[in-house]
C-alpha cells in the first residue's frame, strides 16, 4: 500500500494488474479483507485502483468530502475517463462523483445500491448518518454514464422493485442478478469478473 495526502485526509491506496482502469470506491472508504480476493481478480484483466482513508478520520467524513477524497486521488493518480466500481455507501460517493467530477468517470458500476434510497432510516446502525448512505432519486437521474447496476438474488435489503426503480432512474443502464445475497460479488466472483469485462470491454 502506497500513501499520500488529499485534502488533509491521510489515505492508503493500491494499484494491481494492468488494462482498463477500474477505481474502487469501497463501503465506508475501508478496504476490508473479503475485497482482496474481489480486486485479485479483477486485476487478472483490469488495473485496479483501490483505497483506503486513515481508520481515525473515516467517520469525520461526509459524503462530499469523501467524494473529493475519491477525486484528489484519482487526480493525484493521473486517471480520467475511469471506470467507478462502487459498494456500499461507495455508491453515495460514486454518484456525486459522476454529477460533480464528470470528466473523471467513463462508466458506472453500482453495487448492492437500491438498499440505500429510501431505505436507509429503517435500519438504527445507519440513523445517524443517513445522508451519507441514502442515493436519492435526484442523484440517479443526473447520471449520464452507461451504468451496470447488481444485485444478489437473495439480497433481503436490496429489492427487485428498488433495483428496476433505480434502473428507470438511470437511462440506459443495465441490471444484473448475482447468485448470493447481500455481499453477491463475494459468492459470485467468477461470474461478476466475467460481467465487468463485457460491460466495460
Amino acid at each position: 500500500m502506497h500513501s499520500m495526502k488529499v485534502n488533509d485526509v491521510d489515505v492508503s491506496y493500491l494499484v494491481r494488474g494492468g488494462g482498463k482502469t477500474i477505481v474502487l470506491i469501497a463501503d465506508s472508504s475501508s478496504l476490508m479483507p473479503e475485497l482482496f480476493p474481489i480486486i485479485d481478480i479483477l486485476a487478472q484483466r483490469f488495473q485496479i485502483v483501490a483505497f483506503e482513508v486513515n481508520r481515525s478520520q473515516r467517520l469525520g467524513l461526509d459524503a462530499e468530502r469523501k467524494t473529493m477524497v475519491t477525486a484528489g486521488v484519482m487526480d493525484y493518480l493521473g486517471l480520467v475517463d475511469a471506470n467507478i466500481l462502487a459498494i456500499g455507501d461507495g455508491n453515495k460517493v460514486a454518484a456525486i462523483l459522476t454529477t460533480k467530477y464528470s470528466y473523471l468517470v467513463k462508466r458506472l458500476i453500482l453495487i448492492s445500491t437500491a438498499c440505500w434510497m429510501g431505505v436507509a432510516s429503517s435500519f438504527n446502525f445507519l440513523k445517524t448518518s443517513k445522508k451519507n448512505y441514502e442515493v436519492s432519486e435526484a442523484d440517479f437521474s443526473l447520471i449520464r454514464v452507461p451504468t451496470l447496476i447488481i444485485k444478489g438474488r437473495g439480497d433481503g435489503l436490496v429489492t427487485v422493485d428498488l433495483m428496476q426503480k433505480i434502473h428507470q432512474l438511470v437511462e440506459g443502464s443495465q441490471v444484473l442478478e448475482l447468485d448470493g445475497g447481500h455481499p453477491c460479488i463475494v459468492k459470485s466472483a467468477k461470474v461478476f469478473s466475467d460481467s465487468v469485462y463485457e460491460f466495460i470491454g
